[in-house]
């Protein structure tokens, strides 16, 4: 609901389980919307010991998959593992949870 998200400190955070988990709109990382959503679905994921959650449109579900790497002509795009064709012939992006939770949320650049 988006009333169990919150704001603090310019930064958008969910209280799950007793802990505040900090949230990151995917749709803002990969520059695909122009604010922050306050509604959606939020993926929580664990990276190095440390919760994240990431905000998203829709869960498509889950299935078994076999990930394979970019071609180097497209490159290494930031928060991209790879991507997988589905039975129906698509072809979809594996996202990377830990470059995405190590990127700093603005800017999207790894930190090391």
């Amino acid at each position: 609901q988006a009333d169990d998200i919150h704001e603090v400190n310019q930064n958008l955070v969910i209280n799950w389980r007793d802990d505040v988990i900090p949230l990151l709109d995917l749709g803002c990382f990969f520059e695909t919307c122009s604010q922050p959503r306050t509604t959606g679905y939020i993926i929580i994921v664990e990276v190095e010991g440390k919760n994240r959650g990431f905000l998203s449109d829709d869960i498509a579900g889950i299935r078994e998959i076999v990930v394979k790497k970019l071609d180097p002509i497209v490159g290494q795009p930031n928060g991209i593992l790879g991507s997988t064709i589905l039975g129906d012939g698509r072809v979809i992006l594996i996202l990377d949870p830990t470059t995405i939770v190590t990127s700093n949320p603005v800017t999207g650049v790894r930190n090391e």
